[in-house]
């Protein structure tokens, strides 16, 4: 049996550590428990979870896995929504100890304010802290939302894997997007710096990228962009065919974020996921093979 006296003292140190604990991504639960008659923190966490120490002040940490159903988790691309709408989640950030996930400023309403919530599955993951108001001139379609509950989150691209870090988009590279309305795309990019004008607001905005050939549909607004080794360069702002996105470096900067600031990742292997257009020359190939081989018998 653990005596009172350890007990409380145990509690008094994951009084001090909770929040901290619970902070750390994918940590689901913490609590007091007992391991051969001693104290333990015992701390619930996801696969995915982030660094969680071994001790705190003399007190062992106890780990365990819980099961959360995939549908419940917020990754890289999954659809979220505001009180106006709903768009894609972008990708997910860490500064001054807090965890943020970054998406358009569109999504939100023209009278948004500071702590309006974010919702995914019909839960609220996140309250709004920073973004760029859509006025007459917008310099950065990027919002960034403060994550209530990191074990929500799961910092993956979907069917893609890990993302290794941020930088800005470069001319004449090929990228690829996951919004949760069209799936996965990708195209080369032509053009940096650019603007346009966006009608719902009689705005004109700045800072945009601009990829030929990459499918977006309504719904797609905020997921992320990134290169073939898993970088990420943006988000998917809107267009078709010629997509508009908002690069990730320039708003993170106008948001106010620190070069301190850390892209959150899951430590999953990231691979460069295929796209429609890859699906079907594999279902071609088959068949245009059978025609070549047709077409040699023939001739014989």
């Amino acid at each position: 049996m653990v005596t009172d006296t350890r007990l409380q003292a145990a509690k008094k140190v994951l009084d001090t550590y909770r929040l901290q604990l619970l902070n750390v991504p994918g940590v689901v639960s913490v609590e007091i428990g007992a391991e051969s008659n001693e104290p333990v923190i015992r701390v619930g966490l996801t696969p995915w979870a982030g660094q969680v120490p071994q001790a705190l002040s003399g007190v062992k940490i106890s780990q365990r896995v819980c099961d959360i159903e995939p549908e419940f988790l917020v990754s890289m691309g999954s659809r979220i929504n505001t009180k106006v709408g709903y768009g894609s989640a972008g990708f997910f950030t860490t500064f001054d100890g807090k965890p943020y996930l970054i998406t358009c400023a569109h999504l939100w309403p023209d009278d948004a304010r500071e702590g309006d919530a974010l919702y995914a599955t019909g839960k609220p993951i996140g309250r709004l802290e920073r973004w760029v108001p859509f006025n007459s001139t917008v310099e950065s379609d990027m919002s960034a939302v403060v994550v209530q509950n990191p074990s929500l989150i799961n910092p993956t691209i979907v069917r893609a894997g890990g993302p290794i870090g941020i930088r800005r988009p470069r001319l004449g590279a090929r990228v690829w997007k996951f919004g949760s309305t069209s799936g996965t795309s990708s195209g080369i990019v032509t053009g940096l710096y650019g603007s346009t004008f966006y009608p719902r607001t009689n705005a004109v905005v700045h800072n945009l990228f601009t990829v030929t050939d990459m499918t977006t549909r309504p719904g797609d607004s905020g997921g992320p962009v990134f290169e073939a080794d898993g970088t990420v360069v943006g988000l998917i702002s809107g267009g078709n065919g010629v997509a508009y996105c908002t690069d990730a470096v320039e708003g993170l900067s106008l948001l106010r974020f620190s070069t301190n600031t850390r892209l959150m990742t899951s430590g999953a292997p990231f691979r460069t996921p295929a796209t429609r257009s890859d699906l079907w020359k594999l279902l071609l190939l088959p068949a245009i093979v059978g025609g070549v081989v047709y077409i040699v018998n023939k001739r014989r």
